[in-house]
């Protein structure tokens, strides 16, 4: 599934993710739920927000200053979610194998990857949507696709 961020936090929920195997796109609901759990096993209650963010394993999505934090404090169970608006650019690469890691206190969790793609026009991963983005974009995908050509006859 993949997920249209903006570095102005525009773009989609991670309600409003895409199926990227199953046309046509259909959306699909791709809310990370975390239960934190001390050593004992017993649920950590009103851990920081700020402490628990998005990232992927290879960088690709770059995220702005505070830009995939949870969306609130753990609560009594040891449970917060991760649902947007993320404030992000950059895009994951699934060809290579890119995944969605959460981050608590600046560690991921181990063994816990998941299969989360994001997607920006902020292509270029500079928090900014510009022309940049637009050259890089055709860059990358030069020679990857064949447009259909048309022609249109006005009488």
């Amino acid at each position: 599934m993949s997920v249209f961020l903006t570095p102005d936090g525009t773009g989609n929920l991670m309600t409003e993710a895409r199926a990227i195997t199953t046309p046509p796109l259909d959306v699909v609901n791709a809310t990370i739920t975390v239960t934190l759990l001390d050593a004992g096993m017993n649920p950590v209650f009103a851990y920081p927000f700020e402490d628990m963010w998005l990232e992927t394993t290879l960088g690709g999505l770059a995220a702005c200053t505070n830009g995939t934090l949870a969306n609130f404090n753990t609560d009594i169970n040891g449970v917060t979610t991760f649902v947007g608006p993320f404030y992000a650019g950059g895009y994951s690469n699934k060809v290579a194998g890119e995944l969605t890691q959460v981050i608590i206190n600046g560690s991921p969790l181990v063994n816990e990857d998941l299969n989360v793609l994001f997607n920006s026009p902020d292509v270029f991963a500079d928090g900014v949507v510009d022309l940049s983005d637009v050259s890089q974009f055709s860059d990358t995908t030069a020679g990857a696709t064949t447009l259909p050509t048309t022609s249109t006859t006005v009488a």
